[in-house]
């Protein structure tokens, strides 16, 4: 096996085209992964005249001729790795879960999975789409009922397949939505899922339809973003994390944000109330065990015990060094 072998399939060429993964960044200001507008910028500055923005040496990927070859990504190396080896699985998988529904709504459907060989391009806006895949319904056209949204939708032709691994959440981020929204636009596709494989190594799609709106916004963006690396002009320093808010009081799901807005805060409540009232309980149990000089006791239905647990000390790693410590732990358990 080759020790170069290139697992990515990346099309976008840094500097002068933008991949979709840095939409969140250009439309907000920031991504999730703390990378600014301002910063993405001097880096693509950077690429076409090395000689600027010296600071950012470390930040790039030199060619032996001294040209810059694009952004050092090293620090997210194992995470794209683990995720490049997962997706040919996870497609497949996704895969076979749109085709068991074509399948159950009639038999001489099916959902094909295509790998592209080259990235979708809007020139005009210097945007590249390197789709993870491409599924395809066949024979016919899809009724989908998403389990997330409960909502209706129709799917035929092709759609876009974006996958995601090694997640802490689960369900997209915003992202991961202003993501696919820009795959969908470079790809002239009107569809597309988020399949999501999480820390708890569950598997999940989830569905979206295009969003002409939020590609408008997103293209003014890209377009400010372009003149101002064209031109080497700085953000203002007040909208480098801006957020912006959309109104969403008269959208059609504003009833259902509201509800799940209200049920949220209440559940927040109540759970802080109850949290207070079992640690005063617990310490009230512990206090008359101590009294007592009875660490396990039995009562009603319950054994009750009052543990002296020690932790092991933590080797000076990527963390600094911890040393042992203990603690004590209450349980209360029905027979």
């Amino acid at each position: 096996m080759s020790r170069d072998k290139d697992l990515t399939n990346k099309f976008s060429r840094d500097g002068y085209e933008l991949g979709q993964s840095k939409n969140a960044a250009v439309m907000q200001g920031q991504d999730s992964f703390g990378m600014s507008v301002e910063y993405l910028r001097k880096l693509f500055v950077k690429i076409r005249n090395p000689e600027k923005y010296p600071e950012l040496d470390e930040k790039i990927i030199w060619n032996e001729d001294g040209t810059v070859q694009g952004i050092d990504n090293t620090k997210f190396k194992k995470a794209a790795e683990r995720g490049q080896r997962m997706e040919p699985m996870l497609r497949e998988w996704a895969c076979d879960m749109i085709d068991n529904l074509c399948y159950e709504y009639h038999r001489t459907m099916s959902c094909d999975l295509h790998i592209p060989k080259q990235g979708f391009r809007k020139k005009e806006h210097r945007m590249v789409a390197s789709l993870d895949a491409v599924i395809e319904i066949m024979n016919g056209k899809l009724p989908y009922h998403c389990p997330h949204t409960h909502t209706e939708h129709t799917l035929f032709g092709k759609g876009v397949l974006e996958i995601k691994t090694s997640a802490d959440y689960l369900v997209p981020s915003v992202d991961n939505v202003l993501q696919i929204q820009g795959q969908m636009f470079c790809s002239g596709y009107n569809w597309g899922f988020i399949g999501i494989y999480n820390k708890k190594q569950h598997f999940d799609l989830h569905f979206y339809k295009r969003n002409q709106e939020i590609i408008n916004k997103l293209l003014e963006k890209v377009d400010e973003f372009w003149n101002r690396v064209d031109n080497d002009i700085e953000y203002p320093e007040s909208l480098k994390q801006k957020k912006e808010f959309v109104d969403y009081n008269n959208h059609k799901a504003s009833n259902a944000l509201i509800d799940a807005i209200n049920t949220y805060q209440e559940a927040k409540h109540k759970v802080t109330e109850w949290t207070n009232i079992r640690e005063d309980c617990k310490a009230t149990l512990a206090s008359i065990l101590k009294n007592e000089n009875a660490p396990h006791i039995t009562i009603g239905d319950h054994n009750i015990s009052l543990d002296l647990i020690t932790r092991n000390a933590t080797p000076e790693q990527v963390v600094p060094a911890k040393p042992a410590t203990t603690y004590e732990k209450l349980t209360v358990k029905e027979k």
